[in-house]
């Protein structure tokens, strides 16, 4: 991919992504975050600065259905463990506790890929097909709900590039829906 696609995709100026790949600046988290995500790697190495880890594809491609509905929900990992319907135990950690969150983080990415997909399509409103996006079969016998929410790689793309180039904009994420991006 060159750097204008990778620019058109994401909204990151193209002199941007020059300067961080020439080594002349660090990558801003935001965006290593956005490239690991969307090419489908783990970014462990931006918490635990072992870059190595960055690396790895996910190995639960649910999970990383997950992260993306987090990110363009604006969630922490407690939120989103609560949403699914997890959250049994009284909480003794403010919502935003890194601690609280990092072991929600670890529960939900060692979930069983297919039990997670089940809670994200029950609980999260997902649409069925999105999981074709991130490699599952394409599951003929199930009638898709328009009226839930379409999750992809490219509804991703798009609000990252609509929170970089800092101006309101509707995503469309399926029919009849929208989503607000803004900073």
């Amino acid at each position: 991919m060159s750097h204008k696609e990778l620019s058109d995709l994401s909204g990151f100026p193209v002199i941007t992504i020059v300067v961080y790949e020439n080594g002349k600046q660090k990558p801003s988290h935001k965006y290593l975050e956005f490239c690991l995500l969307y090419f489908g790697y783990t970014y462990e190495c931006l918490y635990d600065y072992e870059i190595e880890k960055a690396l790895e594809p996910f190995k639960n491609k649910a999970f990383r259905v997950l992260e993306i509905y987090r990110i363009i929900h604006k969630m922490n990992y407690h939120q989103l463990y609560s949403k699914l319907s997890l959250d049994n135990k009284p909480i003794f950690y403010s919502y935003n506790s890194p601690v609280l969150n990092k072991d929600k983080k670890e529960e939900l990415s060692s979930m069983n890929e297919n039990e997670l997909k089940n809670l994200i399509t029950k609980h999260l409103n997902v649409r069925e097909d999105s999981f074709e996006h991130f490699g599952f079969e394409k599951d003929t016998n199930v009638k898709i709900d328009e009226r839930k929410e379409l999750i992809t790689p490219d509804i991703y793309a798009n609000f990252v590039k609509a929170q970089n180039l800092g101006n309101k904009a509707k995503i469309i994420a399926n029919k009849g829906g929208s989503l607000d991006a803004e900073i």
